[in-house]
């Protein structure tokens, strides 16, 4: 009985029977992304109600309590007029109606969907507003992912990403319909010289062969065979397009979400740290071998703080804000403030960790013949640009291939050619790997670089340390490998269509020391040598900066390695270093 009370006095309505709505009342319905959540509680509406954050006990009490990141203690007003129902923003209060922010007093209509602070969201219903000459409710659902796609699409009307994605979306139609021409006139083409071979002045046909085999052997005539296998694949296409395309959207809005959440939660914590959205290659779609039709690129998370950055995935960022909440929560209910020396930052990584430079692609092609392939593999990085280059040996120094795969994979002009005893070929192949080294690789990853494959159905990826002794300051985006690995592997219908149409990819990772940042001027020695005016002036404007951090780390609780404060005593000695 209490806590009806209370429920009531908070404007929510509840009763044995489940909620009761009474159709001549204004009254909010709660949009939750929980389903088991969605559309529970109905907030009616006074002709004066005060929504905002719980009092602690010294004020007065809002008629709408709400909880949670961005609520003011008194967030907005909303009343009842004669003329409709109107909701009022506060000072500092972030309310938006169907998509937009609002700053002053706004008429609210029936269907509209609102959202307060960071994350709560409503529906309005208005019953005494709708009338017969007024329109229904839509027929699309109006849930919370409708309320939630609908801000953020309006939050990016102007982001460049979503700029691209239109202008893609317009190249697509483009090339349709370019495509579709190509394919209206070749029809006509082949349908006319049906009809001049059929034609009454040709009564028997003047070749020494039939035309129409020869046509049927090369393209194939216009039927309506042919029509409708054409017209098939160019629907499935633009089908698979639209829902890559549409899923991409999906996964854009759902970042955005995330980083509109972690935004907010860094700048109640004061946390210097910004995020952002973009897009980025996932090293699987960086590889031939990779399912086709769908996009390459999807969401990523930048982050960035001072002079540093990183890139997380959504699914990192999700696990993040979970321990961003927590914190926040319990930082607030002790009334206490973010102590960056007290447990582990959820907001930015301080450890050292590897970051993926690109991918090397070895096509396998060349075990179809009796070469050695020795190549310098460009390596692609997640933002498709070239990073630097992997000298790769790739050969078959044992086995061979069935005779009719080997000539499959040569000029057609040699298709005829054949031995009856090579025709069933080997069992097996043996094929080696030797990666020699990287270079070219960007100057701020080119620490502790190691390589990183999988080939064929071998059970484990195999790592490749660099040759450390081979560092120098003279090469230092250059490094060396010493691996050779022989790969014996059963002949297979599957293993010679991969050889035919895969290639082994090889991952390289760097390392990009704690601090270090191309933004910081006069730090990067490319550039001082791109300014420097000769080769005289090269050397004695050249100068190194060297910066050391320490951090001493101690098993915390949780039973992992987290920094301790250092305090620093006056009567402690300290040594000297020089060189």
């Amino acid at each position: 009985m209490k806590d009806s009370k209370l429920l009531k006095k908070m404007g929510i309505s509840i009763q044995d029977s489940g909620i009761k709505v009474e159709k001549n009342k204004y009254y909010l319905v709660n949009l939750n992304a929980d389903p088991y959540l969605n559309e529970l509680l109905v907030y009616y509406l006074k002709d004066y109600t005060v929504v905002g954050a719980k009092s602690d006990g010294s004020g007065t009490e809002p008629d709408i309590q709400l909880s949670g990141l961005g609520i003011q203690p008194e967030h907005c007003i909303i009343t009842i007029e004669e003329s409709g129902l109107f909701l009022e923003p506060l000072a500092n209060a972030r309310a938006c109606v169907n998509g937009y922010q609002v700053f002053q007093k706004t008429q609210l209509r029936h269907g509209d969907r609102i959202v307060w602070g960071n994350h709560h969201y409503f529906r309005v219903n208005c019953p005494r507003s709708i009338s017969t000459s007024e329109p229904q409710t839509p027929a699309q659902n109006i849930d919370y992912n409708f309320a939630r796609d609908e801000l953020m699409s309006n939050e990016l009307s102007n982001d460049p990403i979503q700029a691209a994605i239109a202008r893609l979306e317009k190249q697509h139609e483009e090339d349709k319909q370019v495509a579709l021409e190509k394919q209206r006139i070749e029809y006509e083409r082949q349908f006319q010289q049906l009809r001049n071979m059929v034609s009454p002045s040709t009564p028997y046909s003047p070749y020494p062969y039939d035309p129409l085999r020869v046509g049927l052997s090369k393209t194939a005539p216009c039927t309506p065979t042919t029509q409708m296998k054409v017209e098939r694949w160019a629907h499935e296409t633009d089908d698979m397009f639209r829902r890559s395309i549409g899923q991409l959207k999906e996964d854009i809005l759902r970042a955005n979400s995330l980083v509109k959440e972690a935004s907010f939660l860094a700048e109640e914590m004061g946390r210097q740290t910004k995020f952002s959205v973009t897009l980025q290659i996932p090293p699987a779609n960086l590889s031939p071998n990779r399912r086709k039709g769908a996009f390459v690129s999807e969401p990523a998370i930048l982050v960035k703080r001072n002079n540093s950055s990183q890139v997380w995935s959504m699914e990192k960022l999700e696990n993040k804000i979970i321990d961003m909440r927590e914190l926040y929560e319990d930082l607030k209910s002790r009334g206490e403030t973010y102590d960056e020396t007290k447990g582990a930052d959820p907001f930015f990584e301080s450890q050292e960790n590897h970051n993926l430079i690109g991918v090397a692609n070895i096509f396998l092609e060349s075990l179809f013949h009796e070469v050695s392939l020795d190549y310098h593999t460009p390596i692609i990085s997640q933002q498709g640009e070239v990073a630097g280059r992997l000298q790769v040996e790739l050969s078959r120094v044992a086995g061979s291939f069935p005779q009719d795969r080997i000539c499959e994979a040569a000029s057609d002009s040699s298709s005829d050619y054949s031995h009856e005893e090579e025709d069933q070929g080997s069992s097996q192949v043996t094929v080696r790997v030797h990666i020699k080294q990287a270079s070219g690789l960007p100057i701020s990853l080119a620490h502790f670089v190691f390589c990183q494959y999988s080939f064929w159905n071998h059970p484990e990826p195999i790592v490749v340390p660099a040759v450390t002794e081979t560092h120098g300051l003279k090469q230092p985006t250059t490094v060396k490998f010493d691996h050779t690995w022989d790969f014996t592997i059963n002949l297979s219908e599957e293993f010679i269509e991969h050889c035919a149409e895969g290639a082994l990819s090889v991952e390289v990772w760097g390392n990009r020391s704690a601090g270090f940042s191309k933004y910081k001027p006069g730090w990067e020695v490319e550039q001082q040598l791109a300014t420097a005016r000769s080769l005289l002036d090269r050397w004695s404007e050249l100068t190194r900066k060297i910066e050391l951090w320490v951090e001493i780390q101690e098993l915390n609780d949780q039973g992992e390695y987290a920094a301790v404060e250092v305090a620093m005593k006056n009567d402690m000695l300290t040594g000297e270093c020089t060189s």
